[in-house]
């Protein structure tokens, strides 16, 4: 599964605390983490309180205060995810890397450069970074789904369904999580569960475009057109992509296709149905 939600400028999980912790000093802030689909948008960058574009000004103040003070934690941090943000990752390893010089038990910074090695298919180093992360906050559930993803990129299955299942275990609303588990049931082969993560999926979240693009992507080949179609089109709404519009294109090419086999509209119902009785397997 991304860039996050904002670092520091939000309310901490755990701690309760508002924004940065003060003007040279950083507590860690794990709380539960972001989570960073590889679906997201890059979302603004919230500071506190108040939302900074993606731009040169941010980095510029950001810089300066920098500059102000070289041990300045809470501005390598906050730079670092501007420049995360921007998918400037070279320089966001950076800032992130100065940052945990200055304070090794941020599972929180860990764990989003873990997320950029990924980003970037540095896999060893992102899984050296959420391990660590997950060695200073055993309870931390993004960390440990997005180690499971990189296992899962890695065809690395049995350690990525653990993770994603000990995700799940500590939060079982985290859709993000269930998604990812489904997309992994689907590598593994193991079918009879795909429909059921991502139903859950969505139904945790109904406005997740890309679980209900996969799930659009499971009918496909599963030869459900109808159903695929109208999962694409609401995936579409929710987030106009181009990969989802050629999608589209071709859901429609295969249902003319179909059509032209079977005829009238009403046989092509009653071949759609026969076909895709199969006893015990994603039923709805």
């Amino acid at each position: 599964m991304v860039p996050p939600p904002t670092l520091f400028g939000r309310r901490d999980q755990r701690s309760g605390v508002d924004g940065p912790p003060g003007p040279r000093r950083y507590d860690g802030g794990r709380g539960k983490g972001p989570h960073l689909p590889q679906d997201c948008d890059t979302p603004p960058v919230r500071r506190q309180g108040r939302l900074w574009p993606q731009s040169n000004e941010a980095l510029a103040d950001l810089s300066r205060a920098i500059e102000l003070d070289p041990q300045y934690i809470w501005a390598f941090a906050e730079r670092g995810q501007t420049y995360q943000l921007m998918e400037r990752y070279d320089k966001a390893v950076a800032d992130y890397t100065r940052f945990i010089e200055l304070d090794p038990q941020s599972a929180l910074v860990f764990a989003f450069r873990g997320w950029i090695f990924k980003q970037i298919r540095r896999y060893e180093e992102a899984l050296a970074d959420f391990t660590h992360a997950i060695e200073l906050d055993p309870q931390y559930a993004w960390a440990i789904a997005d180690r499971g993803q990189t296992y899962r990129i890695i065809e690395r299955y049995d350690e990525a369904l653990t993770d994603l299942n000990r995700a799940i275990e500590l939060n079982p609303q985290y859709s993000q999580a269930i998604n990812a588990r489904g997309q992994l049931y689907e590598e593994m082969e193991r079918y009879d569960e795909v429909l059921v993560d991502l139903n859950r999926a969505i139904e945790l979240d109904p406005q997740y475009a890309f679980a209900i693009a996969n799930r659009s992507q499971l009918y496909e080949r599963m030869k459900r057109y109808d159903k695929a179609l109208a999962d694409l089109d609401r995936a579409i709404e929710l987030d106009p992509r181009d990969v989802y519009t050629a999608s589209r294109t071709e859901i429609l090419r295969l249902m003319g296709e179909r059509r032209e086999a079977y005829g009238t509209p009403g046989v092509l119902s009653a071949g759609l149905a026969s076909h895709d009785a199969t006893p015990g397997t994603f039923d709805t």
